[in-house]
């Protein structure tokens, strides 16, 4: 913009899709997350399983 290479109305639109995309993403890598958590969850209990198993 500085450059006058992009009007003012490109840049608020750019603007606008890079919001768009942040918030796509943002939910996109929130559900990803909450995978790995239950996953880890899921892991930590099997691994707290085995070592009650091998304690007995």
């Amino acid at each position: 913009m500085e450059n006058g290479d992009i009007s003012l109305e490109e840049n608020v639109l750019l603007y606008e899709e890079g919001i768009k995309l942040h918030t796509k993403l943002s939910k996109i890598l929130e559900r990803e997350e909450g995978k790995i958590r239950i996953i880890s969850e899921n892991n930590i209990e099997e691994i707290d399983e085995m070592n009650f198993l091998n304690e007995e």
